[in-house]
C-alpha cells in the first residue's frame, strides 16, 4: 500500500495528465467541430473543458503534499477540510453545468432533427477519447478510495460522466452510419444521462454543504444522521483491527489474513498472546453456530470453507453486525472453553489492564491511526483510569498521540470517552428527574478571553425564570475564575458524594455539581495534563459527562470546526435538545459583540446550523472588553450587583454590557428548556428573572440546600 504522501503525488500526476490530455483533446474537437459543423465534436470539446476544470480543482486541493512519513489524520485539519469542501462544491457545480449542457444540446438536436455526425473523423476521435478517458479514470477511481477524498471522488465521477456521454455519442453515430436510421437515439439517451449527472452533482453539493461534512467520499453522506456510522471493513482490515502483532509485519499489513497465525512468531510471544486472546474473547461470547461464521470473517477464506447457505457478502463484513453478535452469551461453551482455538478465553483477559496490554493500543494509535477505533479508545481509557496499570511514560505518549491525531474532533470518539467517564463516575441521585426537563449551560473553555462567568450566571437566571438547571463545572482551568470559584465566593457549599452513598440533588431550580467530586477517574490523569504544554481531549469532555444526565444543554465551543462534532456527540450521549454555540471571535459563549455560529440539536436527532446575533435577543452589541472578568471575588461582586437590580432602578452603564451578555445566554437556555418559544421571549423572561429577584432566590435555594446537606453529613459523623 503506497504511503499517504505517495498517493497525493499520484493524484497530482494523474490530474496533470488529465489537464494536458483533455486540454489538447478539447481544443482539437472544438476546432474540427466548428469547421465541419459537427455537434458531437463541439460537445466533446465542452466536456473536455469541464474535465480540465475539475482536474485543476484536484491540483488545488493537493497542492500542499504531506511531509515524508506523515499519514492522514483521523480528522482533517481545518485548512484541509476547507479545501475539500470548496473543491467538492466546485466539482458539484461542474457536474450540474455538464448536465445542463447535455440537456440543452440534446433537446436542441431532437427539436431540429439533427442527425449524429457519422464521419470517420468524429468516430476516430470518439474512440480514441474513450480509450484515453478510461485509462485516466481507473486510477482516479482507485485514488478516490485510497485517499478517501471527496474532491478526488468528484473528479472520478466527472470523468465517468464524460465516459458515459462519449459512449452514447459514439454508439449513436456508429448505429446511424451503419443503419442510416435511429437519428434520435443518442440525443434521447443523453437526456437521461443528463438527469443522472444532475443527481450526482446535487449529491455532492448537499454533501459539501452538510454540517456533517468530513471531507470523505460522498457515500458517507447517505448514512442516516440519527444512526452511528459503522464502516464495513475489508476482511484483512477487520482482522488487523483486533490483531496487534499484524501491525509489526509489512506482509500482514498488505495481506487479507494474519500471517502471524499458524507460524512461529517473529515478534515477542506476548504480542501473539494478545492477538489470539482478543479473537478468543470475541468468539467465546457468541453462540457456537455463529462461531464458524465469525472465524471466517476474521481469518479469511483460506481458513474455512465458504458456507453456501449464509447470505452475508463474504467480501465485506459489517462490523456493527459482528459486535451485535458478540454480545450474545455462548450457551454451549463454558467460560473456560473456546471451541475455535482450543484455549481458555474469559473476560478476565480483557479486564486485567497492564502496560503489556496497553502497548498494542498505543502502537495502533501512533502508527496506524486509521485503524484506531472508538472501541480502542474506550479500552485505552479503562487502562489509564486503572491505578498503577500503565507506566507514566506510556500515559504521556498516549495523551500526546491523541492530541496529534485530533481524536476529540470525531463524535464517535467523544461519545466513547464520555461513556467511559460516566460509567466510572459516582452516581448523581437527581430528585424527580422525569418531572422536569433538566438542562445545563457550559463551555469547553480555551477561548483565552477571561470573561465574566456568564454561563454560571445565565444558568441561575434561567432557573429563576422557570427552568430546572443542574450545572456541571469545576474550578478555573483557562481563566481567572471558574464556575466553582464564583459560587464559593458567593458562600455556596458543594457536598461530595461517597461511593455507594450518592448525595441527593434536591428538586430546586438551580443546582451545581462539582466535577472532581463525581469523576475520581480523572484524578489519575491530572498530573500528566498539568505537565503537558497543550490542552488534551479531557479539557473538552466536561460538557459531555454531567452525571445528572441533563435532557437539554447550551454548550459553547471555542472552535467553529468542532461545533457539529459536539452537537452529534450530545445526541449520541442521550441529550434531547441542545444548542452548540461559538462566537465569531472564537468565543465559547453566545457573543454579545457580534454573530455567533450555532448548531441546533432537535428532538428528532437532526442537527441544523444557523447564525445568532444580539439583535435577535433585542439587545445592542457590546465589545468584549466591556465584559472582561477578574478574580473570583471581583466576579462575585459583579454578580451581586447584577442580580441585585430591581425594577425602576437605574442600571449603571458599566453593568449594562454584562446584563445583556447574561440575558442572551440565559434566553438561549430557556428556549432549549422549553420555557420560551423564541429568543426574544427568552430574553424578556431572563430580564424579568433578574429584576423581580427570582434569580437571586434561585441562588439562595441552592445555598440553603448545600448548607443543609453539609449539616446532615456532620450530624451522621
Amino acid at each position: 500500500m503506497p504511503s499517504y504522501r505517495q498517493l497525493q503525488y499520484y493524484a497530482l500526476a494523474i490530474s496533470i495528465a488529465s489537464v494536458i490530455y483533455n486540454g489538447a483533446e478539447g481544443g482539437v474537437s472544438i476546432g474540427l467541430g466548428a469547421d465541419a459543423g459537427s455537434r458531437s465534436l463541439v460537445f466533446f470539446g465542452i466536456q473536455s473543458g469541464i474535465e480540465v476544470l475539475s482536474a485543476l480543482l484536484v491540483l488545488w486541493r493537493f497542492k500542499n503534499v504531506a511531509k515524508p512519513g506523515e499519514e492522514k489524520s483521523l480528522v482533517l485539519a481545518p485548512e484541509h477540510l476547507k479545501f475539500e469542501k470548496r473543491g467538492t462544491l466546485g466539482i458539484g457545480i461542474l457536474l450540474m453545468l455538464l448536465a445542463l449542457a447535455t440537456e440543452a444540446t440534446s433537446i436542441f438536436a431532437l427539436v431540429h432533427r439533427d442527425v449524429p455526425d457519422s464521419s470517420n473523423t468524429s468516430l476516430i476521435i470518439s474512440a480514441t477519447a474513450l480509450v484515453c478517458m478510461i485509462l485516466i479514470w481507473l486510477p482516479k477511481r482507485y485514488l478516490a478510495k485510497a485517499l478517501n477524498s471527496s474532491v478526488m471522488r468528484g473528479e472520478a465521477t466527472c470523468s465517468l460522466s464524460c465516459i458515459q456521454l462519449t459512449v452514447v455519442l459514439f454508439v449513436g453515430s456508429l448505429i446511424f452510419k451503419v443503419r442510416k436510421g435511429a437519428w434520435w437515439l443518442d440525443s434521447a439517451t443523453a437526456i437521461v444521462l443528463g438527469l443522472l449527472f444532475a443527481w450526482e452533482g446535487l449529491k455532492m453539493l448537499r454533501w459539501a454543504s452538510s454540517s456533517e461534512f468530513t471531507g470523505g467520499c460522498c457515500e458517507d453522506c447517505l448514512d442516516p444522521p440519527t444512526e452511528a456510522r459503522v464502516e464495513a471493513a475489508e476482511l484483512g482490515q477487520v482482522y488487523r483491527d483486533v490483531c496487534s502483532c499484524c501491525l509489526e509485519k509489512e506482509d500482514c499489513r498488505n495481506a487479507d489474513e494474519c500471517k502471524c497465525h499458524g507460524e512461529p512468531a517473529a515478534a515477542p510471544p506476548k504480542n501473539t498472546e494478545v492477538c489470539h486472546s482478543l479473537i478468543a474473547v470475541f468468539l467465546s461470547r457468541i453462540p457456537v453456530q455463529n462461531a464458524a461464521l465469525v472465524r471466517y470473517c476474521l481469518l479469511g477464506p483460506k481458513r474455512l470453507p465458504r458456507p453456501a447457505s449464509h447470505k452475508l457478502r463474504w467480501s465485506r463484513l459489517n462490523v456493527k453486525e459482528l459486535i451485535t453478535a458478540a454480545t450474545t452469551v455462548d450457551r454451549h461453551a463454558g467460560p473456560e472453553k473456546d471451541s475455535v482455538f482450543g484455549m481458555k478465553s474469559t473476560s478476565s483477559i480483557m479486564t486485567e489492564y497492564s502496560s503489556t496490554t496497553f502497548k498494542p493500543l498505543l502502537k495502533r494509535l501512533v502508527e496506524t491511526p486509521e485503524y484506531f477505533s472508538a472501541d480502542d479508545l474506550s479500552l485505552s481509557l479503562n487502562h489509564l483510569f486503572t491505578p498503577g496499570a500503565v507506566e507514566p511514560t506510556l500515559i504521556g505518549a498516549f495523551l500526546t498521540a491523541l492530541h496529534i491525531h485530533r481524536v476529540e474532533r470525531r463524535p464517535e470518539f467523544l461519545a466513547a470517552a464520555a461513556s467511559v467517564l460516566r460509567e466510572r463516575a459516582l452516581k448523581a441521585a437527581v430528585e424527580a428527574p422525569e418531572a422536569d426537563f433538566v438542562v445545563d449551560i457550559v463551555g469547553t473553555g480555551g477561548d483565552g478571553y477571561n470573561l465574566f462567568n456568564v454561563s454560571t450566571t445565565a444558568g441561575i437566571v434561567a432557573a429563576g425564570a422557570g427552568a430546572r438547571v443542574i450545572k456541571h463545572g469545576s474550578r478555573a482551568s483557562t481563566s481567572s475564575s471558574g464556575s466553582a470559584d464564583l459560587l464559593e465566593s458567593l458562600d455556596c457549599l458543594f457536598t461530595a458524594p461517597t461511593p455507594g452513598t450518592p448525595m441527593p440533588l434536591p428538586r430546586v431550580p438551580f443546582t451545581f455539581i462539582l466535577a472532581p467530586h463525581y469523576h475520581p477517574a480523572l484524578a489519575q490523569l491530572a498530573p500528566f495534563r498539568k505537565t503537558l504544554p497543550f490542552r488534551t481531549m479531557f479539557n473538552v469532555l466536561g460538557p459531555l459527562i454531567n452525571p445528572a444526565s441533563p435532557r437539554g444543554m447550551v454548550l459553547g465551543v471555542a472552535e467553529r470546526e468542532i461545533g457539529p462534532t459536539f452537537a452529534r456527540s450530545l445526541r449520541d450521549g442521550g441529550v434531547e435538545r441542545a444548542l452548540v454555540v461559538c462566537g465569531c471571535e472564537k468565543l465559547d459563549e453566545i457573543s454579545c459583540a457580534g454573530e455567533t455560529w450555532a448548531w441546533e440539536l432537535h428532538e428528532d436527532g437532526k442537527v441544523t446550523e444557523t447564525t445568532l446575533s444580539p439583535e435577535m435577543f433585542g439587545v445592542p452589541r457590546h465589545p468584549l472588553k466591556d465584559v472582561v472578568g477578574g478574580t473570583p471575588a471581583e466576579n462575585a461582586e459583579t454578580f451581586k450587583k447584577l442580580l441585585g437590580l430591581r425594577k425602576g432602578q437605574a442600571i449603571p452603564q458599566t453593568l449594562l454590557p454584562v446584563l445583556d451578555f447574561v440575558v442572551i445566554n440565559a434566553a438561549a437556555l430557556l428556549v432549549v428548556a422549553g420555557v420560551a418559544k423564541t429568543y426574544m421571549e427568552g430574553a424578556t423572561l431572563a430580564r424579568e428573572s433578574i429584576l423581580s429577584g427570582k434569580a437571586w432566590d434561585a441562588l439562595d435555594n441552592f445555598r440553603i440546600a448545600g448548607q443543609g446537606a453539609a449539616q446532615r453529613i456532620v450530624s451522621t459523623q
